[in-house]
């Protein structure tokens, strides 16, 4: 930038358009709705009416591409300055090493916090099994419990069940991927191969069967590794754990091969896990948050994901080993009429501690099974497999004899007075919550990713939107001693989304390079979330549709493609202070049908979501732990939400029309979604509907977010992910617009173009030669970016330069 009469504005420019340099740069000095920098930017008169976008593409966009290259030359020639770990002025490391230092100290921190929990569970538990262990009715004497709440045991268990569901392929991820008969146009060749994974599960798994046997002749060690000393194996963790990293048949699936079977889940006698080359670490889910927390804290490890399907047992369970049913739930309300477990939907003492950590971990994602309890149907027959009577109606159904009063036992007789003819978890007659609220505590979290396979509905106790995700489980797996099994349920759900999420994250190391900093957890849930592309919005069924690895990883694809400069034009991530609002503009501009600057460039035939022709755009964040549910209250429907962001989209410019984000009724689940204010979820997803065209409405818009005018002031500081589909974010030159004195100290003010998500720092020399650091990374929330920096006392003279970080 050329700045001679230092007026703030490009010297280029003022010559062209003579009257800028006494203008705001945002100001829209022509009164067609886009700020005159914004126009500058994309090539146009910022005093002349410009038509809307998509009228006039052809040659913008042959600019535009000329601009990227040179740009793009530009960051080549100044990589080594640009990568070289900046230090501020004291030696000291600068903003993001100091981030990762303080994310250390606080999972440490968390550990310690969780060292005592554990302790005061194990002790709660031991009291327990001592006074009542042998007393507990078969299949349970001498289980130990998760966990005693309220003198009430609680048991963690497996969330398989018999019940099948439609396929979905995830094989055009790997070498080789293809799309029915049809070649996928871009091999990216996933394997997960040198990444690490991490479950939980109720036992140890099976690391010596052939699935894990990484050469095929048991001469390597298994690439599963067991961290749970003493635990037994256990066929729901070995099944599990195949889905995630089974190696498969390759004589069967060769890449490339057309004939391979299909399968959500490929059966490993014929086919692979999703992340078939990762290494899988697995836990039994015994004090799962304190593994947790030790394996974060482990700088050693870069654990980004892990996989979770178990949850704590609810309302109506059969266990394994037995015909009869239990009743889990507390026994007053049995006795009282009501037909629900409270813990159901419920954000209890797990759920906070779970948000805590993944809060605090920031780029950790735990995927979480959303549990069955919806498939626990009143008049559900037994399975020709199971041993016993045949007809339904010699079925025990059994309240559960614990719990009333609290800590205390039923005596037999009063077990049988006290049985009731079972109904449907999830049940309230005459409610139209029937058949609904039917989460399982745990991915009741705001934080994880909860997945479903039709078997749990929503809504969470405060009305919050899960699951998130729906996902396939019919199939095959491994069990015990390589065999191998008929799987179902959303235990076997979960991995497979866990196992195509590790897929994406491989190819966002591939595309920015293992340098760069990993997604937040946030990202990586949107990323997930825009996947499914519904136009219908969201349901307490599926939550935002069917998880799609294909069409998510082809968002990332684009984003880093050379064409599109991957300057943040379609992942974003920023971060909130109190009194912020993130403000910029995208543009949906599809003159030029093949490429150029238009929506997502050509996917039609290349699976990227299908929001039909419209644009959607999705936030979401990792949210501050919210408070406890009131232990033992039905629906507890006080808000979880801490930091109520709001975002809303509004265009197309000149027009003032708003759009805003999907919401659900949680007092009526069942109905269709509506739009407006969202003040109960952590994810919003805003759909702007297309005009039903080849390629929808053409257009400049402005997307707004900040916090709930209800809100008084956000908690803390708020990273958040934004991703679009069906329009890009409009790529803003990098060059300073001024560098004022403030008048205080000789300090001064700089003032930049700059991209929302993009990392900025700023430097300073005496000399031209020497440069140091003197501030701050500065993540932009604005297409205008400015910071104060402090002149140096007695200094003769000062050069500054701002550089963007990533």
């Amino acid at each position: 930038m050329v700045d001679a009469d230092s007026d703030g504005w490009d010297d280029a420019w003022a010559t062209k358009y003579p009257g800028v340099d006494a203008s705001e740069p945002m100001a829209d000095l022509n009164g067609d709705g886009m700020p005159a920098y914004l126009e500058m930017a994309l090539g146009l008169d910022p005093f002349a009416k410009n038509p809307a976008p998509g009228t006039k593409l052809d040659a913008r966009a042959k600019r535009l591409r000329a601009k990227i290259k040179g740009m793009e030359r530009a960051r080549a020639r100044h990589a080594p300055w640009l990568n070289r770990g900046l230090r501020d002025d004291s030696g000291k490391p600068t903003t993001r090493a100091q981030r990762r230092a303080a994310r250390q100290i606080a999972l440490d921190d968390k550990l310690d916090e969780q060292r005592i929990k554990v302790a005061a569970r194990q002790q709660r538990v031991d009291d327990f099994m001592r006074d009542y262990g042998d007393k507990l009715p078969e299949p349970l004497r001498n289980r130990r419990p998760a966990d005693v709440v309220d003198g009430r045991p609680e048991w963690n268990s497996a969330l398989n069940v018999r019940q099948a569901d439609e396929n979905f392929v995830l094989r055009h991820l790997w070498p080789g991927g293809i799309i029915g008969e049809t070649a996928f146009p871009y091999n990216w060749d996933l394997t997960g191969s040198g990444r690490v994974l991490a479950m939980w599960d109720t036992g140890s798994v099976d690391a010596s069967h052939e699935q894990f046997d990484p050469d095929g002749a048991g001469g390597a060690p298994s690439r599963v590794q067991n961290l749970d000393p003493g635990v037994a194996i256990n066929d729901h963790a070995t099944a599990v754990a195949a889905i995630l990293v089974g190696a498969g048949d390759p004589s069967i699936l060769e890449p490339g091969n057309i004939n391979s079977p299909p399968g959500s889940i490929p059966f490993p006698e014929q086919g692979r896990g999703i992340s078939y080359g990762s290494t899988l670490l697995a836990y039994d889910n015994d004090e799962d948050l304190f593994d947790m927390l030790l394996l974060l804290s482990n700088p050693t490890v870069d654990l980004r994901l892990s996989n979770h399907s178990y949850g704590t047992i609810c309302g109506w369970q059969r266990p394994q080993g037995s015909f009869d049913w239990f009743w889990y739930g507390h026994l007053i309300h049995r006795l009282e009429g009501t037909r629900e477990d409270y813990k159901l939907g419920a954000y209890r003492s797990e759920s906070v501690d779970i948000d805590d950590l993944v809060h605090t971990a920031q780029t950790y994602l735990p995927v979480w099974a959303s549990g069955n309890d919806s498939a626990n149907l009143s008049g559900q027959a037994p399975e020709p497999d199971d041993h016993g009577p045949r007809n339904f109606s010699q079925i025990s159904h059994t309240v559960f004899p614990l719990g009333f009063p609290a800590g205390t036992l039923l005596t037999s007789a009063e077990v049988s007075a006290n049985s009731l003819e079972r109904d449907d978890d999830g049940r309230d007659i005459g409610n139209p919550r029937d058949e609904f609220d039917t989460i399982l505590p745990q991915a009741c979290s705001k934080n994880v990713l909860t997945v479903s396979s039709r078997n749990a509905r929503g809504p969470t106790d405060d009305g919050r939107i899960k699951p998130d995700l729906l996902a396939d489980d019919d199939g095959s797996s491994a069990y015990l001693a390589n065999s191998y099994g008929e799987i179902t349920g959303s235990s076997f759900a979960a991995p497979v989304v866990t196992g195509g999420l590790n897929l994406i994250l491989e190819l966002w190391d591939q595309r920015r390079g293992i340098t760069a900093d990993s997604p937040l957890a946030s990202t990586l849930k949107a990323i997930a979330i825009a996947g499914p592309g519904r136009k219908v919005g969201p349901t307490y069924e599926i939550g935002w549709g069917r998880f799609n690895a294909w069409t998510s990883a082809q968002l990332l694809h684009f984003d880093t493609e050379p064409e599109v400069l991957h300057s943040h034009q379609i992942i974003k991530e920023t971060v909130m202070e109190d009194g912020d609002t993130i403000e910029f503009h995208i543009l949906r501009d599809n003159t030029n049908e093949n490429g150029g600057f238009q929506q997502n460039p050509p996917i039609n035939n290349s699976g990227a979501p299908d929001f039909g022709n419209s644009i959607a755009v999705t936030l979401c964040w990792t949210d501050p732990a919210g408070s406890q549910a009131i232990l033992g209250m039905i629906d507890d429907n006080t808000s979880r939400l801490v930091n109520d962001l709001d975002m809303t989209i509004e265009g197309p410019l000149p027009t003032t029309t708003l759009h805003e984000p999907w919401i659900l009724d949680p007092e009526n689940p069942s109905q269709a979604a509506t739009t407006g204010d969202n003040d109960r979820d952590n994810v919003e997803q805003v759909l702007i509907p297309g005009d039903g065209s080849s390629f929808g409405i053409d257009g400049l818009y402005k997307v707004t977010i900040k916090l709930d005018p209800d809100q008084m002031a956000l908690v803390g500081s708020q990273p958040v992910s934004i991703v679009i589909v069906g329009a890009l974010a409009v790529d803003i030159p990098f060059r300073i617009l001024a560098i004022d004195p403030t008048g205080v100290g000789g300090d001064y003010t700089i003032q930049w173009g700059s991209n929302v998500g993009a990392t900025y720092g700023i430097e300073r020399s005496s000399d031209l030669i020497t440069w140091q650091s003197t501030s701050v990374d500065i993540v932009a929330i604005k297409e205008i970016t400015s910071h104060v920096v402090q002149a140096t006392p007695g200094a003769n003279r000062e050069f500054f330069r701002v550089i963007q970080l990533d």
